[in-house]
Formats: C-alpha cells, sequence, structure tokens
C-alpha cells in the first residue's frame, strides 16, 4: 500500500519514511504534491518541457540552496520535482521514458 510523507513530500511502501524516519504517514489524496526525480539543471530544462507539454502541474525546488550553488557552481545545483499525486504515475512514466533511452548521435 502507498503511503504519503508530508515531511518529505515522499510516497513509500514502508510503515515509515526512509527520508526522515516518520511513522506519521497517510494515504496521499489527489491534491498531495509528491516527489517526482532530481535532475542536473540540463536535464531540468527538458523535463520541465516535457511535464508542460502534457499538461503537468509540477513546481521545482533547488537541491543545493543559492547559497552553496553560488559557491560551488550553478552546473552543480540540480533542481527537485514535485507533483500532484492525482498526476504522479503518468509524470513518473513520462521521464521513465524519457530519461531511459540511450542516445544516440549519427555521424
Amino acid at each position: 500500500k502507498i503511503m504519503y510523507c508530508p515531511n518529505c513530500y515522499l510516497l513509500v511502501n514502508d510503515k515509515k519514511c526512509p527520508v526522515c524516519g516518520s511513522k506519521n504517514l497517510r494515504e496521499p489524496v489527489s491534491d498531495d504534491y509528491c516527489f517526482l526525480v532530481e535532475k542536473e539543471l540540463i536535464w531540468a530544462a527538458a523535463l520541465e518541457d516535457l511535464l508542460n507539454d502534457n499538461g503537468i502541474p509540477f513546481v521545482t525546488r533547488n537541491a543545493l540552496g543559492a547559497g552553496l550553488a553560488a559557491k560551488i557552481g550553478p552546473a552543480m545545483e540540480r533542481k527537485r520535482f514535485f507533483v500532484p499525486y492525482a498526476h504522479y504515475s503518468t509524470a513518473k512514466a513520462l521521464e521513465e521514458d524519457f530519461f531511459s533511452g540511450e542516445f544516440e548521435f549519427e555521424e
């Protein structure tokens, strides 16, 4: 049974959250924003386009934060994506399909 951690926005198949250790999990509801994936900035832009093109609402958060990103360089920054539970399975399938393919370059 899928449960939702309101602290981490994570869907889990367990009785406690693997990230924060909370046991205060509950069943997700359609408008709960759920963690989808974390991507490097170059891939984050592609994922934003993919979600927008498919009408899936989402929010992002920078993984490092502005201070740390400025210190180590913006190229190291990553974005975390969150989508409403009602759109999670579609978004996950799109994300996995898009990023699973091997890229082939013609010579």
